[in-house]
């Protein structure tokens, strides 16, 4: 019986020690509060600094995503026998990887609420990621510009276009805006109606280019919104971290 008695105690301290430590770091915020408080489901929260350039950082890297990916789709619309289509194609891949590596770092720092939905975009993300790495080294390092010739290969790296279609379909349910809904739709579409070779290839073409100018007006209507919509609300997150952390202690 003192030895249960004893474990359970412990549990407590433990208890008490992460609320103290919760608590501690909220105190620590407070002193680059930018804004607040704010009334949130479980109580009220403020804005901070590090909330701002979190946010800021999810933004510009949408943006650059958005302006990478412009970039690698143009040699798309050149002439097949175009004597830059080759140096085009290296260009193209480069736009592709830069737009690959800040939709990570959008992925990283996008608030969503469900943490599993969270973890599975980065599972897309990550496994679009290595089939991206795989499908270059047997393409002689190429990745969008195998894609017209071998469709297939979208089996691949296609999983980046899941995450990207998860993160887009969390923009419309949030604040339904046209922009996103239209890239929520037409990503799968255009991926899969190139696997497919059921698109005509005027038709990707127009696919692509809405997809393009979507993408871009997503990306710098993003600046225009206040910072605490893309944050939500702070008190959900720091209920669910308090709930996890009471969840890890009861394993201990």
């Amino acid at each position: 019986v003192s030895k249960g008695l004893a474990v359970d105690l412990q549990r407590k301290q433990r208890r008490v020690d992460g609320v103290a430590c919760l608590a501690e770091k909220s105190s620590s915020d407070t002193s680059n509060v930018v804004d607040g408080p704010f009334e949130g489901r479980f109580g009220n929260w403020v804005l901070t600094q590090d909330d701002v350039d979190g946010v800021m950082l999810y933004r510009k890297s949408l943006l650059v995503c958005a302006f990478a990916s412009i970039f690698a789709s143009v040699p798309v619309f050149l002439p097949s026998d175009s004597l830059t289509q080759s140096s085009a194609a290296l260009l193209s891949d480069i736009g592709f990887i830069a737009a690959v590596g800040s939709l990570g770092i959008a992925l990283q720092s996008i608030h969503i609420y469900m943490r599993p939905l969270h973890n599975a975009l980065k599972v897309f993300y990550s496994v679009g990621v290595a089939g991206a790495v795989l499908s270059a080294a047997l393409h002689n390092f190429g990745f969008v510009s195998v894609v017209s010739d071998d469709p297939s290969v979208l089996f691949a790296f296609g999983w980046i276009f899941v995450a990207s279609t998860g993160l887009f379909f969390k923009e419309v349910f949030c604040f339904g805006r046209a922009e996103a809904f239209a890239l929520t739709v037409l990503t799968p579409v255009l991926c899969l109606g190139h696997v497919s070779h059921s698109l005509p290839l005027g038709a990707e073409k127009g696919l692509l280019s809405i997809c393009m100018g979507s993408l871009l007006v997503f990306a710098l209507n993003k600046f225009s919104m206040p910072i605490t919509n893309d944050l939500g609300d702070k008190s959900v997150f720091e209920y669910l971290e308090q709930e996890q952390m009471k969840q890890q202690q009861n394993t201990r």
